[in-house]
Formats: structure tokens, C-alpha cells, sequence
């Protein structure tokens, strides 16, 4: 079959009306572009809250050793735990999140906890009560891999699956401690953890849990992005999406908030406060909100050292310190003294330098300290990356001048700064150590442990001081020993200080802002 080509008509001449029409048109679908925008871009404005953090997670798996920012990012928003912790006027109390409902023995030596019913993971798979046995018993097999994380369920004796929807804990001893403990504690999906090992998983960069949110994009040294997750079976989060921008320079954070390009600053730089970050505050530019964190700034004393093993010598460092010096002039004062256990009376500077002139005298009156004949040289080790610890490493080696020992800084990377830590290859060590929840969850053994080899003295005074202490809530008994013994200064505690938009509405959740509840003021 032929197919014939058609032929043009004649054509005709464009009269004025024919102009008009072709000017209209072209009106008219120049309009229309505008109208017509991306589907992804009709979302309600606001429902994505971008929020700067300052570094980049190690991994978003909540069961290891906390992560700052992983941590911040895991817990209560991808992952959740069985219980919550609320704080009141009149003391914690707790409320079932995983778990409906929990029972604890009336002697304390024993939990139980039944799950809610209807609650599913991110891929569909409903939890039971295996998830929550497999969760605990990996944290509980996890002494080297996450020390900080297992000392959380020091005394659980045994945990027991009843059906599929509930559990039993067995305790060591009665305490409510375990209540604490389980709220910070994540539980995540069995199926993704076949071994039963919590490390070197997939899953610790594309977590699966039973969150509002779901971890859906990770791109290294740019964002990490939440989103809300359909099937959630609790009240729904503020916001559709929350992205955290990574930016380890803290100026382009701060120029991030200033031109609108973010909603939220987590961590704001302390040099910028006076100058840039508080006028704009004053003129209602940005909110500003500043809970105490869950964070102490410590010198940790290397028990090993045949000098600083002597509970004397760390007494008398330690009182030439001037805490309040210190936290003013390296954080303006943003923070807090009390450090949970405080030490006794303070010695004096004569008291301090007789007890050294014993053990380390000086070459010359108003010179350096000597210690097996040679000039007394401390090590410092510092994290890399903190402006602040370094800038404190500084007025530390300052106060310990004119006692004519030189402490002398040395800034490790995290890996490198831990690995030296644990083969105790140092002197003294300048440390952020954070943790989660109430204070009574600080656990500074796995600090001394790094410190203070099993045969030290020092280990005969702990035994069951730290315990009791967790337990009993009671800081007596441990203060009485630090301030004896002093196996590590607790500086201060600092001041979280985070920056929103005035349009953000945000709510304060023990030491933080409560990132579930963020969401964008109404017109």
C-alpha cells in the first residue's frame, strides 16, 4: 500500500486579529508555567525542618556506644525504646512507649513489660517479644564492643520471652535503675541481626525500626533525611521531614541560619555568642535554648604513671585547678559546676605545692618541677575537632605554670586518641564524656578502667561505691572517695546551645530539644 504525502494548502496572510490571538496565547501559557511547579514542590511550606549539626555520625545504631549526633538522630525518632522517661516537678515518672504496660516487682528484682499490640518496623514486620530479648541480649553481649551502652544493664540477671508479647527481666538487686536504663535503650529488628552481633551490620547506616520517622537518604559530609513513616502506630511527628545538614564548619552553619537556608543550629559555635548570635536574639531574629547536656568535661589522671598513680599528687593538680575560671573563660560560662558527685574542701595552694614539693621538688626556688631528674613533662591528649578542649587545654597548662609543671598538649584524632587511651599511652587525658538519660546513668567506670590497671589500690575503694551510687541515687558514699582519691577531675558540666527560627515551635525533653515534636508555627 502507497501512502501518499499530503500536500500543503495555500497559505494565508495573518491579519490583526490573528497578532492579537498569537499574543494571548503566548500569555496565557507563560502563565501557566508559572502555575505548573514540581509535584514534590506542593508540599505545605515547612513540612521539611533542615537542622544544621556540626559533624558526621559514626553509625545511627542506638545500641552502640553513643554517637552525639547518631545518637540524636537514632533514638526516639527512627528507633524507640520500651518506656519513657518523664521528667516533672515532683520526680521521673515513666510511660510505655514499645511496651503497653511493665510491672515492677515490689522488691525490684524483677520486670515485666507486654508490648503493644499492632506496632510494625519500617518494612512491615511486626514486633514480638523476640526482637526485644535479641535487642537486650546484645547489648548485654557487648562488653567490648559498647562498654558505656552494656553498663546499662549491669544487673540483669536473665531475660525471658513469654509468647510473643511479652517479657520478664530478672535483676541482680531491687532498684528502679533498670526503668532509667530501658529508656534509653533502642529496640531494633531481629531479622536484621541473624549472628546476634550488633557491629559491622548494614543496618547501622540504613536503620529499620518502629519510628515516626524513617532514615531515607544518608549522603556522606552532606545530609541525612528523615522522613515520616505512613504506618506509625502513635501520634504523628511535628514535621514531614526532618534533614540534617552536616556542616563541620561552624561559620557556614551559622550563615545557613542567617540566610534562611536552615531552620535549626544544634550545637552553636560559643565565639559567636557576645557578638553575632545574642544581638540577633535580643531582636527576636532567632530563639535561643540552652539545657544543660548530658556531657562532663573531665581530666582523666593515668593511674599507670608512677607520679600521677598517687592519689596525693592527682589531689594536689586538681586544687590548683580553678573550676570557675575555667568554665567562664573557655565557655562564657555556659555551663554548670555541679558535676553529680562533687569533692570535698578543696587544698589549699600551700597545702598543694608541700604535697608536691614532696614527691616532685623543684631545681630552683620558682623553677620546673623535677621527676627522676629530669624536668616534669606531662602529656596532654586532646580531641581533634573541638575548639573549646583545645582552647581549655590552654588555660589548663596556664594554672599549672607557676606549680612548675608543663603539661603539654597533644591533639589526637578520635581513633588514634582512643586507641592510646586504651593501651594507656598517656599522661592525662582531656575528655567530653558524654551519655544518655538521668545522671544516674553516668557510668565513669569504663573511664577508670582505662586508667587504672585491676591491680591498682583504687579498685579496692570502688567496689561497690558506683553501684550503690546508681541505685541508690545517693552521692555520698562516692563523694567521699573522689574526694580521697580524685582517679579523675570532673571539670563542668556544659550548656547545650541550639538556635531555631522563630517560626519552629520546639519543646525541651530532659537535655534536649524533643526533635519528634519540632514543627513549623501556623500563618
Amino acid at each position: 500500500m502507497s501512502h501518499r504525502k499530503q500536500e500543503p494548502g495555500p497559505r494565508r496572510s495573518r491579519g490583526p486579529l490573528d497578532l492579537l490571538w498569537g499574543i494571548w496565547t503566548l500569555a496565557l501559557v507563560s502563565l501557566c508555567g508559572l502555575l505548573v511547579v514540581p509535584v514534590g514542590s506542593l508540599a505545605a511550606p515547612g513540612s521539611t525542618i533542615r537542622l544544621v549539626i556540626d559533624g558526621e555520625p559514626a553509625h545511627v545504631n542506638p545500641l552502640l556506644d553513643p554517637d552525639l549526633w547518631g545518637h540524636r538522630i537514632a533514638h526516639d525518632l527512627v528507633c524507640e525504646p520500651l518506656i519513657r522517661r518523664i521528667e516533672t516537678p515532683e520526680g521521673p515518672s515513666y510511660e510505655g512507649v514499645l511496651a503497653e504496660r511493665f510491672r515492677l516487682d515490689r522488691d525490684g528484682r524483677g520486670l515485666d513489660l507486654w508490648l503493644r499490640k499492632g506496632v510494625r518496623f519500617h518494612d512491615g514486620r511486626p514486633l514480638g517479644a523476640y526482637d526485644v530479648q535479641l535487642s537486650l541480649q546484645m547489648v548485654l553481649a557487648s562488653e567490648h564492643n559498647a562498654p558505656q551502652t552494656r553498663s546499662l544493664l549491669r544487673d540483669v540477671a536473665r531475660i525471658v520471652k513469654n509468647g510473643n508479647e511479652s517479657i520478664h527481666i530478672d535483676l541482680r538487686r531491687g532498684s528502679t535503675q533498670i526503668l532509667d536504663a530501658l529508656s534509653q535503650l533502642s529496640i531494633v529488628p531481629s531479622a536484621h541481626f541473624p549472628d546476634g552481633r550488633l557491629v559491622q551490620k548494614p543496618w547501622n547506616r540504613k536503620p529499620i525500626c518502629t519510628g515516626p520517622y524513617r532514615l531515607t537518604e544518608w549522603k556522606r559530609g552532606s545530609h541525612i533525611t528523615l522522613q515520616k513513616f505512613a504506618g506509625y502506630w502513635g501520634r504523628p511527628p511535628g514535621a514531614d521531614e526532618l534533614r540534617f545538614v552536616i556542616s563541620a564548619d561552624s561559620a557556614k552553619g551559622l550563615q545557613l541560619l542567617r540566610h534562611g537556608q536552615a531552620e535549626g543550629l544544634l550545637r552553636v559555635p560559643l565565639r559567636y555568642l557576645p557578638d553575632l548570635v545574642q544581638p540577633a536574639i535580643d531582636r527576636g531574629r532567632w530563639q535561643k535554648l540552652d539545657p544543660l547536656a548530658s556531657q562532663l568535661v573531665l581530666l582523666l589522671w593515668n593511674g599507670r604513671h608512677p607520679l600521677l598513680g598517687q592519689a596525693q599528687v592527682r589531689r594536689a593538680l586538681a586544687s590548683l585547678l580553678d573550676r570557675q575560671k575555667l568554665l567562664r573563660d573557655a565557655r562564657m560560662g555556659q555551663g554548670s559546676l555541679d558535676v553529680l558527685f562533687q569533692a570535698g574542701p578543696r587544698l589549699t595552694a600551700t597545702e598543694s605545692m608541700a604535697l608536691l614539693d614532696a614527691v616532685a621538688p623543684r631545681a630552683a626556688p620558682g623553677s620546673v618541677r623535677l621527676w627522676q631528674g629530669r624536668p616534669l613533662n606531662l602529656k596532654l591528649l586532646i580531641p581533634q575537632g573541638s575548639t573549646e578542649l583545645v582552647d581549655l587545654a590552654t588555660r589548663l597548662a596556664e594554672a599549672l605554670i607557676p606549680a612548675g609543671i608543663k603539661l603539654e598538649p597533644d591533639i589526637q584524632d578520635m581513633s588514634s586518641l582512643w586507641a592510646k587511651l586504651r593501651r594507656g599511652a598517656f599522661d592525662v587525658a582531656l575528655i567530653g564524656w558524654g551519655y544518655t538519660g538521668s545522671d544516674r546513668l553516668f557510668d565513669p567506670e569504663p573511664l577508670l578502667r582505662l586508667a587504672y590497671p585491676d591491680s591498682h589500690s583504687l579498685w579496692q575503694s570502688l567496689v561497690g561505691k558506683l553501684s550503690d551510687w546508681q541505685h541508690s541515687g545517693d552521692p555520698r558514699a562516692l563523694s567521699e572517695l573522689w574526694q580521697r582519691e580524685e582517679p579523675l577531675t570532673l571539670l563542668y558540666r556544659p550548656r547545650q546551645i541550639l538556635l531555631l527560627q522563630p517560626s519552629v515551635r520546639a519543646q525541651i525533653k530532659g537535655d534536649f530539644v524533643d526533635l519528634r515534636s519540632l514543627q513549623l508555627a501556623g500563618p
